[in-house]
């Protein structure tokens, strides 16, 4: 597993636990951690996050249909925060 995905996993996980009491912003205002997360998971750079681009994150993976809201096989920096607001 490659530094950067472990580095997104664990900051995701921090992130998570403590959303509420950092202040994840407004909806639709994004945090620069969660957005420094949310790329170094976007490994393409294509604006979302498919299942290949985090297998290697059991934690992420379990969680995957719950964060993709749409359900169309990807999470959007959008699904991604607002995961991390909740």
């Amino acid at each position: 597993m490659n530094k950067s995905l472990i580095a997104a996993s664990v900051l995701l996980m921090s992130m998570t636990a403590f959303a509420n009491e950092e202040g994840m912003g407004a909806k639709g205002e994004v945090n620069a951690e969660a957005q420094a997360a949310f790329s170094a998971l976007d490994a393409n750079g294509d604006g979302a996050i498919t299942p290949d681009e985090v297998q290697a994150d059991p934690e992420l993976m379990t969680r995957f249909d719950e964060i993709d809201a749409d359900g169309n096989g990807a999470i959007t920096l959008e699904e991604y925060t607002d995961h991390l607001a909740r």
